[in-house]
Formats: structure tokens, C-alpha cells, sequence
């Protein structure tokens, strides 16, 4: 009968932890929508961690530029156990963008879904 509760138990923690694991940050899940403001050729992206499942953290959000299409594509990741973070920081260089201007900043859902940023 131990023996039984202990390979539940067991089994209970390894599929909470696979489901607390690093997940992607949808839009619409966050307190407040993330807010971007440029500081000396920097992002800073303000974040609030989700609403929906208050042990998840917000530890990485991340940009990829397509400076083709000018459009700077924006997702974050999220697990528990982190330090709490919100803000992040991205160096436009370190992106290859030059000039901020007409660029377009799409935060883009785990699912695909994407919603424009107002710098």
C-alpha cells in the first residue's frame, strides 16, 4: 500500500513539474499589456507576469529583427522556480537595426497569434 502511494506520488510530481516546465508568454495572459520604451539605442520591455497562473515567472523575452520587413518580433518565456523580472532590456545593435523608425514591434503568442506594440 506505501508502496503504491509512493509510485503515485511520484508520478504526481514529475507531470507537475513537465507542466510548470519553460512556457511560452501569451499576450493577453499578462496583468497588464508589456509596455517598450527606447532608452540610448536600447528596448526596455516592461512586463507583468501572468494572470492566469500566478506561479509562473517571466524570466526572458527576447527579439528577433527582420530588418527586410521592418518588423521586430517580440516572444517571452515563462516557468517557476525564477527570480521575478520585469524589465528587459535589448540593444538595438545587437539586433542589427539601425534606425527605429517605421519598425513595426509584433508580440508574438506561443500559438502564432500576434499583437502590435506601440513603442
Amino acid at each position: 500500500m506505501v508502496r503504491h502511494a509512493l509510485i503515485l506520488f511520484i508520478i504526481t510530481v514529475i507531470l507537475s513539474s513537465c507542466s510548470l516546465a519553460k512556457q511560452g508568454v501569451y499576450y493577453n495572459e499578462m496583468a497588464e499589456p508589456p509596455q517598450v520604451k527606447l532608452e540610448n539605442s536600447t528596448l526596455v520591455f516592461s512586463t507583468k507576469n501572468s494572470s492566469r497562473n500566478s506561479t509562473l515567472i517571466i524570466y526572458k523575452v527576447e527579439a528577433k529583427a527582420n530588418n527586410d520587413k521592418k518588423v521586430l518580433v517580440v516572444t517571452a518565456k515563462q516557468v517557476a522556480l525564477k527570480k521575478a523580472l520585469n524589465s528587459f532590456e535589448i540593444r538595438l545593435d545587437g539586433l542589427g537595426i539601425k534606425d527605429i523608425n517605421g519598425l513595426t514591434i509584433n508580440w508574438i503568442d506561443p500559438d502564432g497569434n500576434k499583437t502590435a506594440i506601440k513603442l
